[in-house]
Order: structure tokens, then C-alpha cells, then sequence
């Protein structure tokens, strides 16, 4: 992770094994969230990673529970004033459904898409849509990239 203001700033690392950080929004310098996944340590082939989401408060990251526990988090996008309000994810327990983290407060709550919409929705982005409370939502029909998955759209109204 860096920041700039200036000039490239290295900032500590986010604690995880086999971390891999998908999307990052900034409401203000000392508010801060990081979405991904992480892989662990081993598991059998084909294992899923672990959904990760991580705060920086200003001074150090602090990791925080998912409401799931395989999958990821891939994409997090800000309401009307900047603050984070919804993150795009893959539950891989439950796929009948896309998978979001809505902001309630001080805490994250797991939000279920449309049931039937798409086989196994495996969403990678949300998008705040400027000038409304909506929000888009993109990803693929199904977690593998092969045929017969297709580009896979929600949108959330508010």
C-alpha cells in the first residue's frame, strides 16, 4: 500500500497470508478501506482464499470480519458523500445469490443480490452512480471465466 500527497508515501503492510488486495476507497486520510482476498497458508486444490477487509485509521490497519468466511471481497465504492458504502463479493458457501457488504453505521452487513438472476453471480466491481443513492454492480455469471460464464451486471436502487 502507498499513498500520495505529494510524493509516494509506503505505508505498513496489511497483516494476512497470501494477501491479495482487490480495490481500496479513501474517504479521508485516516479513513481508509482495502477489499481482497486471502489465500492462507496450504488447503486442498481449489480451495477458495478468504475474504479480507482491512481499515487504516490514520496510523495502522486493523482487519475486520467479513459476515463470511470463503470467498473475497473484490470491489468498494462510496455513497453521494465519499463515505464507504457497499463491497462487491463471492461467497463460495452460498452462490445461488451475488454477495455485497452494506455499511450500517460502524458496521459491515452481508446483503444478498437477486435470487435467479445468474447461475453462481461472481461480482468484481460496484460503482456508485453519481447524483442518485444507486449503485451498479459488474462481474460474471459464474466464478470460472470459461464458456458458458457471460458478463454479469445488478443494479442496486436505493
Amino acid at each position: 500500500m502507498a499513498r500520495w500527497d505529494g510524493a509516494w508515501t509506503v505505508l505498513p503492510a496489511i497483516a494476512g497470508l497470501r494477501l491479495g488486495i482487490a480495490d481500496v476507497h479513501a474517504a479521508g486520510p485516516d479513513d481508509v478501506w482495502a477489499v481482497g482476498t486471502e489465500a492462507g497458508i496450504g488447503g486442498p486444490p481449489g480451495r477458495p482464499g478468504n475474504p479480507a477487509l482491512a481499515h487504516w485509521d490514520g496510523k495502522a490497519w486493523a482487519r475486520l470480519e467479513a459476515g463470511f468466511t470463503l470467498g473475497s471481497l473484490s470491489g468498494i465504492a462510496g455513497d453521494a458523500r465519499g463515505r464507504a458504502a457497499w463491497i462487491s463479493g463471492w461467497n463460495f458457501r452460498d452462490q445461488s445469490s451475488s454477495t455485497y457488504l452494506r455499511r450500517d453505521g460502524d458496521a459491515w452487513t452481508v446483503v444478498r443480490g437477486p435470487a435467479g438472476a445468474a447461475t453462481a453471480p461472481y461480482l468484481n466491481d460496484v460503482a456508485h452512480v453519481p447524483g442518485t443513492t444507486g449503485f451498479w454492480s459488474v462481474g460474471m455469471t459464474s466464478p470460472s471465466p470459461y464458456p458458458p460464464t457471460e458478463a454479469y451486471t445488478e443494479r442496486l436502487l436505493l
